[in-house]
């Protein structure tokens, strides 16, 4: 075969190369047990992704959403404002209170007094000291024309408020409920693509490795093996890629929940 025709051998074995990869991995694999020598075959990106599945492992959803629920500040918030439209209907309820008022007073207290007394022969002084006691009872009513005529009204009005209120409640659950929800499948989505991306990155090391030997051997171009590195580098930047969307998606439903979410 004269050397005009080795690029075409190349690319053939190559192909040949990449249909053969799986047949040679199992392969290697039986000779190294027969062999007595065999190795841990998981790589590190694989063992890396068990461990990832493990921290990334969080509790029931329904045990996500009740924590939400409970932990949301806006929910607090409103819980506030529906409490406290209650207590204005009660007041309006003892309305009725203002208009009555109960009066009373008393005065204890002793008077001394000098007397002059005069007669025809003399004059004769004398000092008398007296205990007066004073005290009234009383009752006070007004009696508002405007409060009485508009309190249905008032009423009215407040009782409006808070099935609103009750009704932004319900709403804000219910957002709550559908983030929470979007969150934690958002994170199982990129759990399973670690995984995917750990295996789509064994492959392509094991045909860089391949590519290499080939290279070295002269069976190989320079251009094909430059393909064979630069797919291993990305299938490697594609990995951490989806790590750190996974980290990020972690924390961010912790967050939402408010309380640690991770597995027992």
């Amino acid at each position: 075969m004269s050397l005009l025709h080795q690029p075409q051998v190349g690319k053939l074995l190559a192909c040949l190369l990449l249909f053969s990869l799986p047949l040679l991995g199992l392969c290697q694999d039986a000779a190294m047990a027969e062999d007595g020598e065999m190795q841990e075959t998981t790589t590190d990106e694989t063992t890396l992704v068990v461990i990832d599945q493990d921290v990334f492992a969080v509790r029931p959803l329904e045990n996500l959403i009740a924590d939400a629920l409970e932990n949301s500040p806006l929910l607090k918030v409103q819980a506030l404002n529906v409490d406290n439209i209650s207590h204005k209907i009660r007041i309006l309820d003892r309305e009725w209170t203002n208009y009555i008022a109960a009066i009373g007073t008393a005065q204890v207290g002793n008077i001394r007094f000098i007397d002059d007394l005069q007669s025809v022969n003399e004059i004769d002084f004398r000092t008398i000291t007296r205990e007066n006691t004073f005290y009234s009872i009383g009752l006070h009513f007004r009696l508002p024309l405007g409060d009485f005529m508009t309190k249905s009204d008032r009423k009215a009005l407040l009782s409006n408020q808070l099935e609103q209120e009750k009704l932004v409640h319900q709403d804000r659950e219910m957002r709550v409920r559908e983030l929470v929800i979007r969150q934690y499948h958002e994170l199982q989505l990129k759990v399973k693509l670690i995984e995917v991306r750990s295996k789509d990155l064994d492959f392509h090391k094991v045909s860089a490795e391949s590519a290499e030997k080939y290279f070295r051997e002269g069976n190989m171009t320079l251009e094909e093996y430059t393909d064979a590195i630069s797919l291993r580098n990305k299938a490697e930047a594609v990995l951490e890629e989806t790590k750190m969307g996974a980290r990020l998606a972690f924390q961010i439903l912790g967050e939402t929940v408010g309380k640690d979410i991770r597995a027992n």
